[in-house]
């Protein structure tokens, strides 16, 4: 896993996703606990890590249902698929090393992207957050 931070930091400094994690969950390692046990919540789903456009904080939400409980006006910045179709043929019942497996395969350079396209479009208010 320190190889994929290493793409979170950009000459010596932490790049704008690194540091709105830190600031929204207190480290980078509450964040990823927080991420895998929304991951383990009793059900199927979704786990999908949002930037809330009212209060500018990221939150990772439990989707269940396609339609139910996203954040309204938020765009997703990093999915995991958690129904059983997504884990059960490789990983059984072992879901938590599904949720690992997902971890150490998260593309960091398109969450960052997906990051800074929504900051372009976000208005200053939340920019300091």
């Amino acid at each position: 896993i320190l190889a994929k931070l290493q793409l979170l930091t950009r000459e010596g400094y932490k790049c704008a996703l690194f540091k709105k994690i830190t600031n929204s969950f207190g480290s980078f390692q509450k964040w990823k606990q927080n991420f895998l046990a929304t991951g383990m919540i009793r059900g199927i789903g979704w786990v999908i890590l949002y930037e809330d456009p009212i209060d500018g904080l990221l939150h990772n939400i439990w989707v269940d249902e396609h339609n139910i409980n996203h954040i309204a006006g938020a765009k997703p910045l990093l999915v995991m698929d958690v129904w059983e179709h997504a884990y059960l043929t490789q990983y059984g019942l072992d879901r938590m090393g599904y949720l690992h497996a997902f971890f150490e395969n998260i593309n960091w350079t398109v969450v960052e992207a997906r990051f800074s396209s929504l900051q372009e479009t976000r208005p200053l208010s939340h920019s300091k957050r």
